[in-house]
């Protein structure tokens, strides 16, 4: 998987989990089932900002890089991806 449809991934990740957690909180009256639907929920969001953490690449030289410079490849200076 290319470094775009990885970051593509991981924000449909987090958006996913933000409008369960959101859905639970309004709807879900049994505090069991909230329980768990908010734990799940947020084990997806670790896990969607580790992948988009991990997995950024630049789309000219191609050298992993982590999020810390920003959104501009220290390297040769392109954007790092296009979201």
């Amino acid at each position: 998987m290319s470094a775009m449809n990885y970051n593509r991934l991981s924000v449909g990740m987090m958006f996913s989990c933000f409008i369960i957690w959101c859905l639970s909180l309004l709807f879900v009256t049994n505090t069991a089932v909230l329980s768990v639907l908010l734990s799940v929920s947020a084990i997806c969001f670790i896990v969607s900002i580790v992948i988009y953490l991990k997995y950024a690449r630049c789309n000219t030289c191609g050298k992993h890089l982590t999020r810390i410079w920003g959104d501009n490849c220290p390297h040769c200076k392109n954007k790092i991806v296009d979201l």
